[in-house]
């Protein structure tokens, strides 16, 4: 084993002195010199003669200042190749978004710094001087395929976030363009999955609502109550929903979206004879 490590590295070094700077015994054997060339990488180097553990001490410290170093360029770079097609906005999102996974087990921010210390840990098996930049850019294979694996991840949940908000303004100017809109609709959750739909006038709509979609004289088995439920309303554009017996719904992202669809003017009662009309049937 050889006894120290020299690490080439451009750039400002304050930053790694500071993360050094958190481990006493590494800021104690460190020597730091800058160089007068423009342009011409410093260098850091770390006694570790008699003393082994301290490397790995290092190598961890590396890890954390290449993830604060180069990670968020490297993500942009991944972005901008595999998802160039992303707004402006959506690609901040992504970006934002990469600490969301940080608590991940497979792609967050400590199995990324684990693929890059165990890379620092095999190079310096055999090399004592490193370039830093050289090292990132070739070295980090399995480090760069966690980081794009959680790219990819947030890119594809920022599309379907985005496709579901232009499914809700679709719905929403389908909902608009009505010219008679009544004032509510009450909507009562039945325990097989199905839905009554009452008039502000306490009127039973529900098969009136349903035939414009199914023959409600032979209801296929395999109906989807769901999706007809927010046709109906669709289709009856209420400026109001009154939804009864909420404790039985099962789908409750169905209801966020018929409360977004309505501009959140969803209201879900607490109890009425409506409610208990239903429950008595049942």
């Amino acid at each position: 084993m050889y006894d120290k490590v020299s690490l080439g590295i451009r750039g400002d070094l304050n930053l790694l002195k500071k993360h050094m700077a958190q481990n006493s015994d590494c800021s104690r054997y460190t020597s730091f010199f800058e160089s007068d060339k423009k342009d011409a990488p410093g260098t850091v180097e770390i006694e570790i003669k008699n003393n082994p553990g301290l490397l790995s001490s290092f190598l961890n410290i590396l890890a954390e200042y290449i993830i604060e170093r180069y990670e968020a360029q490297m993500a942009e770079r991944i972005i901008s190749e595999d998802y160039s097609y992303l707004s402006q906005t959506q690609k901040r999102v992504v970006m934002r978004s990469l600490s969301d996974l940080n608590d991940d087990g497979e792609i967050g921010y400590y199995p990324r710094k684990k693929a890059i210390f165990e890379s620092l840990c095999e190079y310096v098996k055999s090399e004592s001087d490193m370039l830093l930049e050289g090292f990132v850019s070739f070295r980090l294979k399995e480090y760069e395929s966690l980081l794009s694996k959680a790219v990819h991840y947030l890119a594809e949940k920022s599309i379907i976030e985005q496709e579901y908000n232009d499914f809700i303004d679709l719905l929403k100017y389908f909902v608009n363009i009505q010219t008679s809109r009544p004032k509510l609709v009450h909507v009562v959750v039945e325990s097989d999955g199905s839905y009554e739909l009452i008039s502000d006038e306490k009127e039973n709509i529900t098969k009136k609502a349903m035939s414009d979609f199914v023959d409600i004289n032979d209801l296929p088995d395999n109906i989807n109550y769901d999706d007809l439920l927010i046709s109906m309303l669709i289709t009856l554009a209420p400026k109001a929903v009154v939804v009864h017996n909420s404790k039985l719904i099962k789908n409750k992202e169905l209801f966020k979206t018929i409360d977004l669809v309505f501009d959140k003017n969803m209201i879900y009662c607490s109890g009425c004879e409506m409610c208990k009309d239903s429950q008595a049937v049942t």
